[in-house]
C-alpha cells in the first residue's frame, strides 16, 4: 500500500510571541514523549532507550534554533509564516 495522506498541522501568519508559543509547546510535547519512553525503557528493561535519547538531543537543538530565529524576527517586528504538514503512510514491514 503506497497511499500517503497529508494533513495540515500548522498554517498561518504569527507574531513572534504566537509562533514561539505554538512551536515551543509542540517541541516540548515531543521531548516529554521521548523522556517518558526512555523512562519506561529504564523501568521495564533496566536500560535507556538510545533512540529516544538521540531524539531528545535533536529536538532540543532544533528548539534552540527556533528560539534564536524567533528572537531575531521579533527584534525586527516581523511576522512569521508557519506551514507544517504531516504526511502519513504505511510501513512495508
Amino acid at each position: 500500500m503506497n497511499k500517503v495522506e497529508k494533513v495540515s498541522l500548522i498554517e498561518g501568519d504569527f507574531s513572534d510571541i504566537e509562533a514561539r508559543e505554538v512551536l515551543v509547546n509542540l517541541y516540548l510535547t515531543k521531548i516529554r514523549f521521548h523522556e517518558m519512553k526512555n523512562f519506561s525503557s529504564k523501568e521495564r528493561f533496566g536500560k535507556e532507550d538510545k533512540n529516544s535519547l538521540d531524539k531528545i538531543a535533536e529536538l532540543k537543538t532544533t528548539l534552540k534554533k527556533i528560539n534564536e530565529f524567533i528572537t531575531e524576527v521579533g527584534l525586527n517586528k516581523q511576522r512569521i509564516i508557519i506551514n507544517a504538514t504531516i504526511a502519513l503512510s504505511v510501513s512495508e514491514n
